[in-house]
């Protein structure tokens, strides 16, 4: 089994895994899985809220 490459959240200009859930992105063209997306915890949200104000 492949593994998958993860996209992760940029806060700030910096990648940040945070959240611990994942979700496949697939292309459209094949329907195949191509990555992972990195689904944002609270925690995570909030980080990136503070940093946007």
């Amino acid at each position: 089994m492949q593994t998958l490459p993860l996209i992760q959240h940029l806060i700030n200009g910096q990648l940040v895994a945070g959240g611990s859930r994942t979700q496949d992105v697939f292309n459209p063209a094949t329907g195949k899985a191509e990555k992972r997306l990195l689904l944002a915890d609270k925690t995570t949200v909030e980080q990136a809220m503070v940093v946007s104000r």
